[in-house]
């Protein structure tokens, strides 16, 4: 954290000269920048090496009673929305808590802002996982969501834990994290994920959060999370007794000279390190993560320039300009209707018998031009 605290001061005073100086003086302050920036990724190489993966276990499943703080056998729906949103957010919470009884899940609606708010310097973005190390012990699993999301009405009947495998078998059990997969060229998102309650899913948590210290990340807490991806992909290779992740992506997590963050060169590393640690994508290979293959069933499609014309599961419209009532349209339903989960479930039930749920399909191959990430 302090090493990017200094770049961020390099950073600043980068823009206070003038192009009226000497050019040396301009050159020079930027090369210090970039300098500056790989010996903060070689900090955080160090600092990880100082970790080690948890052993996998399976999540405890004592029985659980009211009041015995113990952890369930049941997955919840956890959405941050600090009080400033709520208003804008509130349909869009209804449908998440509607989804959540039909599926039998809890519900928690974080809205205490102390994480987010002075004397931090945090994004809200970060509220989300600060709520999840809290809750996370008292149920099997968290499914951690964006207030922006709508899941399409003909798939209201997919359960995006079941996709993510909340209740998977096999030699390894449920998986610890999960999330959709993404590869070239599609920019990395984390607006959907599952965290096991477990010691690797505390892990994780603990990772991420040591992150929020960090200054001016890629999309707040989004290059953090890309980078904890990789840190524990790199100590899975390192427990297999190959090459691990030397945190070479980590410079381009922070901003260039002007401030300016390089979202395609780390979009590129990402995939690079990704692909040699676990795997190419689709067919990523992990005891500790699973990967959702977009391909099968989509549970965080980003719309992009395409719109809605790709199917999935759940649309997400991240960034930073939303259009609010075009998404409650999208989904067909009145702002006073939504949290009438009755209403609700009727409309989806109604879409279900005229539309046939298609939960994935091929991914974006190639950005307009002259994109090379999208």
């Amino acid at each position: 954290a302090r090493c990017t605290q200094t770049l961020l001061l390099l950073v600043r005073a980068y823009g206070f000269i003038s192009e009226s100086e000497p050019s040396w003086a301009m050159s020079g302050l930027g090369e210090l920048v970039y300098a500056r920036r790989e010996q903060c990724a070689k900090v955080r190489r160090l600092e990880v090496e100082r970790f080690r993966l948890p052993r996998h276990a399976a999540a405890p499943h004592p029985s659980a009673g009211p009041g015995s703080g113990q952890t369930t056998g049941q997955v919840a729906v956890l959405v941050a929305a600090t009080p400033n949103k709520i208003h804008t957010y509130q349909p869009f919470l209804n449908l998440w808590r509607c989804y959540a009884l039909r599926h039998g899940m809890g519900f928690i609606l974080e809205t205490d802002d102390t994480e987010v708010s002075p004397p931090h310097h945090r994004a809200p973005n970060w509220l989300r996982w600060f709520t999840a190390k809290k809750y996370l012990s008292y149920y099997k699993a968290l499914l951690v969501v964006d207030p922006d999301q709508l899941i399409v009405p003909e798939c209201w009947n997919v359960s995006i834990p079941a996709v993510l495998g909340a209740w998977s078998g096999g030699a390894f059990g449920s998986p610890d994290v999960a999330t959709r997969d993404f590869g070239k060229p599609q920019t990395l998102n984390n607006g959907v994920v599952l965290i096991r309650s477990s010691q690797r899913g505390h892990f994780f948590l603990d990772l991420l959060l040591e992150k929020a210290a960090w200054m001016q990340n890629i999309e707040k807490d989004q290059g953090a999370f890309d980078e904890t991806v990789l840190e524990i992909l790199g100590m899975e290779a390192n427990a297999r007794g190959d090459e691990g992740y030397d945190s070479e992506c980590a410079q381009y997590v922070w901003p260039n000279a002007k401030g300016n963050h390089e979202i395609a060169l780390y979009a590129l590393c990402w995939w690079r390190a990704s692909e040699r640690l676990a795997g190419p994508f689709g067919a990523r290979h992990s005891s500790f993560f699973r990967f959702a293959d977009p391909r099968l069933v989509d549970v965080n499609h980003v719309v992009g320039a395409r719109g809605l014309e790709e199917p999935a599961v759940l649309h997400h419209f991240a960034g930073r300009s939303k259009d609010w009532d075009f998404m409650l349209e999208t989904f067909g339903m009145a702002r006073r209707n939504t949290g009438n989960c009755q209403r609700v479930f009727q409309h989806v039930d109604s879409r279900a018998a005229e539309k046939r749920c298609i939960p994935g399909g091929p991914p974006v191959t190639e950005c307009e031009p002259p994109m090379l990430v999208c």
